[in-house]
């Protein structure tokens, strides 16, 4: 493990308190309205907690600069470890950092898909894989 690597995956374990906390909640969801004859779709509303989780993550690396992470998805990789029992739990450094990469880009061109990973425990068992990757370094 490199030490981009090992400050980003230090990032990461730091937000497991944040995310295993009762009252932890990534955001809401607007409703629709209309507002002078214009229709406001609905949009994600991060709370403040994601917010600097996703500041931390492009300030300390944790977001890959050069990863084509929208075919990385499509990969057989991505689809393991997002649908595989227990994946996340085995993923290496590297992987963590590509799966934090794609939820939040991802996020900029389909809303929805950062909050999805923190209603599903995702982003979770990303921070909690990480913290187990620090201790065994």
């Amino acid at each position: 493990m490199n030490a981009r690597q090992k400050e980003a995956l230090g990032i990461l374990s730091d937000y497991v308190p944040v995310f295993e906390a009762k009252d932890f909640k990534a955001g809401t969801w607007s409703s629709p309205k209309r507002e002078k004859g214009v229709v406001i779709l609905p949009y994600f509303s991060f709370s403040p907690d994601v917010l600097e989780f996703e500041r931390s993550a492009y300030d300390s690396g944790c977001v890959l600069s050069g990863f084509d992470w929208p075919n990385w998805m499509e990969s057989d990789e991505a689809r393991l470890l997002l649908e595989s029992a227990g994946a996340v739990e085995a993923a290496d450094g590297e992987q963590l950092l590509k799966l934090v990469t794609a939820h939040i880009r991802g996020d900029r061109f389909s809303e929805g898909t950062l909050a999805e990973a923190f209603e599903s425990g995702l982003m979770l068992r990303i921070a909690r894989r990480a913290g187990e990757l620090l201790k065994a370094a």
